[in-house]
């Protein structure tokens, strides 16, 4: 089964990877207030445009792995969305743990 895959891109780097029936599922996934606020986890400045386009093909083995490792778990349905997070989430000023002992 061959699914579409999208990549959210912002400054150039792919950020995650995503199925979608179709362009306008895959446009109306990156402009949602919860991928946005997501976004910021991983260090988007908010400011920054947020692309849409196809994945290289590292990105699509990386999300078709992902996507079947979730199947498997039943984590996700068959032909459910499933996003991978193409990037490691950082910390941004004011979210570091302080230890208080």
């Amino acid at each position: 089964m061959t699914i579409a895959v999208y990549v959210a891109e912002i400054d150039g780097r792919g950020v995650a990877a995503f199925n979608a029936e179709h362009i306008t599922e895959a446009e109306q996934l990156i402009e949602s207030p919860w991928f946005k606020d997501d976004l910021y986890e991983f260090g988007w400045n908010g400011k920054s445009s947020i692309f849409l386009r196809n994945p290289y093909p590292e990105e699509r083995e990386k999300f078709e792995l992902s996507w079947a490792k979730a199947t498997r778990a039943g984590d996700v349905d068959e032909g459910g969305t499933w996003l991978l997070w193409l990037v490691p989430a950082e910390l941004t000023d004011g979210d570091e743990d302080v230890d208080d002992d």
